[in-house]
């Protein structure tokens, strides 16, 4: 979510995405991470709140520690993107078909769109699309962010490699990034080899409530029971139990909440 094109510290996560990949089957699965969802959000200090100021705390650095730490996971690599970037590799890719609600538009006419139902949206369109959350829940603003992901990653399957490589060039100076161009080079050669599989909103079982100076938060019910769920769906491992340290924070979450 920022403001001035940087792309560091200081910046409230607007999006958070879990991607898992098998190389072997080209399956992929895309978790959404609750933006206000409670947990150790520092986890240098043993701090508490929403899981997007772990990113404005520290960076892509705090927000992957605050994963790995709350949800036993091992994340390395990251991509962080602003949503000018987003609009672009839309646009270069062509856009998105999107079958609009009346709650979706805004009244106000548009030389591209006039009403609800089925529509073609650029760029700036379809990143409009995936902030609104005005009209609905934050949950569903994350489902039309991972329908929108679907699309695109549909249309990046079916392009040549001349676009991809004009949609890399493109967005390559706007993103901080892990991985390196080589790595992202041989994803676009190898794109038709992946699929996404499934996709799905973290914590799958929540409830909601005002803590105070925290605000509006999203809460586990269990974060243990939760994160075994999350591990089965991204890894298929139906036999995973939760760390220990992450049973710990699932119980302070729990006093946390019935404090407040």
């Amino acid at each position: 979510d920022s403001r001035n094109g940087k792309l560091g510290k200081d910046n409230n996560a607007d999006v958070q995405m879990l991607c898992s990949i098998n190389r072997d089957t080209g399956e992929i699965r895309l978790v959404s991470l609750y933006r206000d969802t409670l947990l150790m959000n520092d986890t240098a200090n043993n701090g508490y709140g929403k899981l997007n100021q772990s990113y404005f705390l520290q960076g892509p650095s705090g927000n992957i520690s605050a994963i790995n730490t709350n949800l036993d996971m091992k994340v390395e690599d990251f991509v962080s993107f602003n949503w000018n970037s987003a609009a672009d590799a839309i646009n270069l890719l062509g856009g998105v078909d999107i079958e609009l609600s009346k709650a979706d538009t805004t009244g106000i006419p548009s030389t591209h769109l006039d009403g609800p139902g089925m529509q073609h949206l650029d760029g700036v369109q379809a990143v409009a699309y995936m902030r609104l959350r005005q009209m609905d829940t934050d949950f569903k603003r994350t489902e039309r962010q991972r329908s929108v992901t679907q699309q695109v990653f549909d249309k990046a399957r079916k392009a040549d490699i001349a676009t991809l490589i004009q949609v890399f060039h493109t967005v390559a100076p706007q993103i901080m990034t892990s991985i390196s161009e080589e790595e992202f080079m041989e994803i676009a050669y190898n794109i038709k080899d992946y699929h996404i599989s499934g996709t799905a909103g973290f914590p799958f079982e929540q409830t909601t409530a005002n803590l105070g100076k925290i605000g509006s938060v999203v809460i586990p019910s269990t974060l243990e029971s939760n994160v075994e769920e999350l591990h089965r769906f991204l890894y298929g491992n139906d036999t995973y139990i939760c760390s220990g340290q992450v049973q710990d924070i699932s119980r302070e979450i729990i006093k946390r909440a019935v404090k407040n």
